[in-house]
């Protein structure tokens, strides 16, 4: 019988070996899974952050055109009111100043009845030198101007 019991626990100690390797078998499937699922979870939580960045993006670079188009928008109002403010200014100037400008500007004759005591300004002589066609007349001085002027 002695044989026997020692039969037995050997049976015994062999089917609880196989049972201690059938569960941390089980254990490392368990292990795997759960890994593998915290992996794919992690992969999720990735992509979700990266469409939020690039949403994120996308919403400034939306905000930036609108910014823009603003600026644009107040710029041209502001044009708007000056030029506005302008034509006001010039429909209030009286009617007899503008015929005398426009003779003035289309006879160098007249320009140059109007001088000042020390000759043409310098505007009067870029005008003038404007009609007679002189090149490079806005970088003369005025000395220069009357010169070329004086040439033609």
């Amino acid at each position: 019988m002695a044989k026997d019991d020692k039969d037995k626990k050997a049976a015994k100690k062999a089917a609880e070996k196989k049972l201690k390797a059938k569960a941390a078998k089980k254990a490392k499937e368990l292990a795997a899974a759960k890994k593998s699922k915290e992996k794919a979870a992690a992969k999720k939580l990735a992509a979700k952050a990266a469409a939020a960045k690039k949403a994120a993006a996308k919403a400034d670079t939306k905000k930036a055109a609108a910014k823009k188009a603003a600026q644009k928008l107040a710029a041209a109002k502001k044009a708007t009111l000056k030029a506005a403010a302008t034509k006001a200014v010039v429909e209030t100037l009286p009617v007899a100043s503008t015929p005398v400008l426009t003779t003035l500007a289309a006879k160098p004759a007249a320009v140059e009845a109007v001088v000042a005591p020390d000759g043409p300004t310098r505007r009067q002589l870029l005008v003038t030198a404007g009609q007679l066609g002189i090149v490079g007349r806005h970088r003369m001085s005025k000395e220069q101007l009357e010169a070329a002027v004086a040439a033609h």
